[in-house]
């Protein structure tokens, strides 16, 4: 796993950074705020309670499944399936108050196809 948060930092600036340059940033990314995010949290549980919806070892641990969010929502979230984690971040999104914009891009590529693995 990542252990450096500075990756996923500048992630989000690009993608902050990309949506203002071209003046097409929706109310979420207008409004979010960088703020100290100290745990890196896997998309798709590294150990799914329901034990069906988890991604291969393989894949599991890559940048691509992993996100900067508050200490407390990884703890809330535990090892909830990916149906439950996409539900409580589209809330998150409703209130324009999504933790990371790399997350905001990530539940967008799931709601594409309402599917995540490799590919995403």
């Amino acid at each position: 796993m990542i252990e450096n948060n500075l990756v996923f930092n500048c992630l989000d600036y690009l993608i902050w950074w990309e949506a203002k340059a071209a003046s097409d940033a929706d109310e979420v990314i207008e409004s979010f705020k960088f703020t100290q995010r100290s745990s890196v949290e896997y998309f798709s549980p590294q150990y799914p309670m329901d034990g069906k919806d988890g991604l291969p070892d393989t894949i599991l641990h890559y940048f691509g499944n992993l996100c900067l969010i508050s200490h407390s929502k990884n703890i809330r979230l535990s090892n909830f399936s990916l149906m439950i984690r996409q539900e409580y971040f589209e809330k998150s999104i409703q209130d324009n108050s999504i933790g990371s914009l790399k997350l905001y891009e990530m539940l967008s590529l799931m709601r594409e196809e309402n599917s995540w693995g490799e590919a995403k």
